[in-house]
């Protein structure tokens, strides 16, 4: 998980800084209507961007070739009994706030940027930051969860959010933003390369896939949705720093109670209480050769990792 995590992360994080740098730079400050009064961004530039863009996809995708496979177009979707598992239960809550804050500065910050007179090259160089912050952290981030362990870095990104929002609530020139941006690799270079591995050892192997496409719908999807709908209300109401203090409140007990969720909840004892249901449902084949699964009482690798129930 952390592996290809790291590989498609880098790649993501390069597109975006790059692209948001050169639009950047070509989106003009302000072009004057023909009233000569209005005065409104030029953000033409970004949609050409885009269109050549999203051509050059196609292009690219009309020569690759796939491998057909001769079964079912669509396979059987499989049982997972999640609510059997409340440590992943906790994991996943956690990973959607999480998804929430990411989707506030994704979709605010740099609107308060420009409230607070910023250029639209100080928000390329912003967003530029943000994303070349997260290619450290995608080397490294399997040294970092082997030290550290699982929990202690997502909590990390919580406290980390919360810092952040802290400090644009006081923040008055826009170029003291850019700094800040470095913990976007924390927030979410970090903790999402910690929060697959951590789903993916604490779920059986033949649900793995599913349960990482639920973990990425709550952060990017659901989250960014809500976050999108309540935020937006909220800085309508009450103001951007009234959202910034409110969010980072938010934030900082989203953490404090996965922290206690995390050490107070059971220990993974068998993979047998996660399946649940699905305990003697599979063919008789599965049953006479069954998936070695970890031993509970010896650490567990996944890409390196160890088990992180037992490092923490």
């Amino acid at each position: 998980a952390v592996v290809s995590t790291q590989s498609t992360g880098m790649l993501c994080t390069n597109r975006y800084g790059i692209a948001a740098m050169v639009v950047g730079v070509f989106v003009k400050d302000y072009i004057v209507s023909k009233t000569d009064v209005i005065l409104t961004p030029d953000y033409r530039p970004s949609f050409y961007f885009t269109i050549a863009s999203s051509l050059l996809c196609v292009l690219a995708v009309s020569f690759i070739r796939l491998q057909e496979d001769d079964g079912p177009l669509i396979p059987t979707p499989p049982k997972i009994p999640i609510l059997k598992n409340k440590r992943l239960l906790s994991v996943l809550a956690t990973v959607f706030c999480l998804g929430m804050c990411h989707n506030m500065i994704q979709n605010f910050l740099l609107w308060y940027i420009e409230d607070i007179d910023g250029s639209h090259i100080c928000m390329g160089i912003v967003v530029l930051t943000e994303h070349l912050s997260e290619i450290p952290f995608f080397f490294f981030g399997e040294y970092a969860i082997r030290i550290f362990g699982h929990t202690r870095i997502i909590a990390c990104a919580c406290i980390v959010y919360a810092f952040r929002f802290l400090s644009y609530s006081i923040i008055t020139k826009p170029w003291l933003v850019v700094p800040f941006e470095i913990g976007n690799g924390i927030t979410l270079a970090l903790m999402w390369a910690s929060a697959a591995s951590y789903v993916s050892l604490m779920t059986p192997t033949k649900h793995q896939a599913t349960t990482l496409g639920l973990l990425g719908g709550l952060h990017f999807q659901l989250g960014h949705f809500l976050s999108a709908i309540l935020a937006g209300e909220l800085i309508t109401r009450a103001g951007f720093k009234a959202a910034w203090w409110i969010y980072a409140t938010f934030i900082l007990a989203v953490g404090a109670l996965y922290v206690t969720a995390d050490t107070l909840l059971p220990k993974i004892e068998s993979y047998e209480e996660i399946e649940g249901e699905n305990k003697g449902t599979e063919n008789t084949e599965a049953e006479i050769n069954p998936p070695t699964q970890p031993d509970p009482e010896t650490p567990i690798s996944a890409a390196g990792l160890d088990n992180p129930t037992y490092m923490e």
